[in-house]
């Protein structure tokens, strides 16, 4: 029996818009020693009919059904089921980048001889397009170059879709995923690098993520959730030296989490509060607590507030103009149109005019030939006529050349002749 490289897992809820895209992506991978482990989580949409067509065309393709459990439970279902050398997830609205990418990464595995092997990043916003370079701590998104990296100098917790990971490793370590509705993979991925130390990273786009086309539901839970998670990894972090990691999930709750935390610190939930509480503990060099942190911050952005509702207003006002500049644009659009429509009309008579100008030279043509005509014909009938006067006149003339009398005088007239120009010579000599 053939050796299955890379088992892929694709957790699916409800992805017909996307699905046929992302297994084209998958199917048609160079790599062809693979299994596709399609976990249907409960979808109600057109999802399992897709599944089943492409699973009847390769049989490559698994489908594994489970009641609506969440991307946690399918990965871990699925994971569980695998038989692979390496393990590679992917989401159902998700691409593999190129043809390439599995047969890349599980070569340079082999080659390198580790346990993990991964490969750039590309967002793609359904509004505003691709994005491939980062900045700051998104820059761990990417590799420069392909060699080995070690976990402690790299310290990314996002972006685990990018890599392939040995099956035999993640079982051996126990590493599924946490059963959360948020940052449930940060808190997963972190764990199997951690343990994992080193691995290898390819200067190759692998992964394309696909931005912009859900709205994500963000509620309690899923809040306490990502507390826990940047907790979670905050402790491991912290135990390892991983200051990068530290400074970045501090950064998260105090910036980036600041508005959806206000509502629940101002009222003091004691869910929220404790998890928080938990997470300021590991950050002793940090003399205010974590509360009055987040209060500062949302004074702050107050402000900030007050000077985007600034802008705001401005916007208004331009927005205002420009509705007063379109109304003049209109007015002006309905002008042109009426000059386009009196030129469309002169233009109309012009060409109705030239048409009536090209009859009446065509008429006169047709005068002036018919006028020509007959004087050729009334010039043809003069000149034969004069052609048979001058013909009769030349019969008379040849009768009286020809005649007794003619004869006669010529022979009288001819001594006189004589006599003349004798006498003519004569003188002028």
């Amino acid at each position: 029996m053939e050796q299955i490289k890379v088992s892929v897992i694709i957790p699916i809820y409800n992805q017909e818009k996307y699905l046929r895209e992302c297994l084209d992506s998958v199917i048609h991978q160079t790599l062809q020693e693979m299994e596709i482990l399609c976990v249907n989580d409960g979808s109600t949409d057109s999802s399992f009919a897709i599944l089943s067509e492409y699973a009847w065309k390769d049989n490559r393709v698994k489908i594994i059904n489970q009641n609506n459990g969440g991307v946690s439970v399918a990965r871990n279902n699925a994971m569980h089921q695998a038989t692979g050398e390496f393990i590679s997830f992917l989401d159902g609205d998700d691409w593999y980048y190129d043809e390439t990418v599995l047969e890349t990464l599980y070569t340079k595995a082999k080659e390198n001889n580790v346990l993990v092997c991964g490969g750039c990043f590309s967002e793609n916003d359904v509004i505003k397009g691709e994005r491939d370079h980062f900045l700051g701590y998104l820059s761990r998104y990417t590799f420069i170059k392909d060699g080995l990296y070690h976990y402690k100098d790299y310290q990314c917790d996002f972006g685990f879709v990018r890599f392939i990971y040995n099956r035999q490793f993640l079982l051996d370590n126990d590493f599924f995923f946490p059963v959360r509705k948020y940052f449930e993979d940060p808190v997963w991925f972190v764990k199997v690098m951690d343990k994992v130390e080193t691995f290898y990273g390819i200067a190759k786009k692998t992964y394309g993520y696909r931005m912009g086309h859900k709205v994500r539901e963000f509620d309690k839970e899923s809040l306490l959730n990502a507390i826990q998670g940047m907790t979670e990894t905050s402790q491991i972090a912290k135990r390892k030296g991983y200051s990068i990691l530290l400074e970045n999930n501090y950064y998260r709750i105090t910036k980036d989490f600041a508005n959806k935390l206000y509502p629940y610190i101002s009222s003091a939930d004691q869910d929220v509060m404790t998890l928080l509480n938990q997470f300021h503990a590991l950050y002793v060099d940090v003399p205010d607590t974590i509360q009055a942190i987040l209060l500062n911050v949302l004074k702050n952005k107050e402000s900030t507030i007050e000077r985007q509702t600034n802008h705001l207003n401005e916007y208004k006002q331009k927005v205002a103009d420009s509705e007063h500049l379109e109304k003049q644009n209109k007015e002006l659009n309905d002008t042109i149109a009426t000059l386009q429509e009196e030129n469309d009309k002169q233009a109309q008579t012009i060409v109705e005019k030239e048409e009536t100008f090209k009859k009446q030279i065509e008429v006169t043509e047709r005068i002036h030939e018919k006028v020509l005509h007959e004087m050729n014909v009334t010039y043809a009938d003069t000149v034969n006529q004069l052609k048979n006067e001058i013909n009769n006149y030349q019969k008379e003339l040849e009768i009286a050349h020809n005649s007794y009398n003619w004869k006669v005088g010529k022979f009288i007239l001819f001594i006189p002749k004589k006599i003349y120009y004798f006498f003519k010579r004569l003188l002028n000599s």
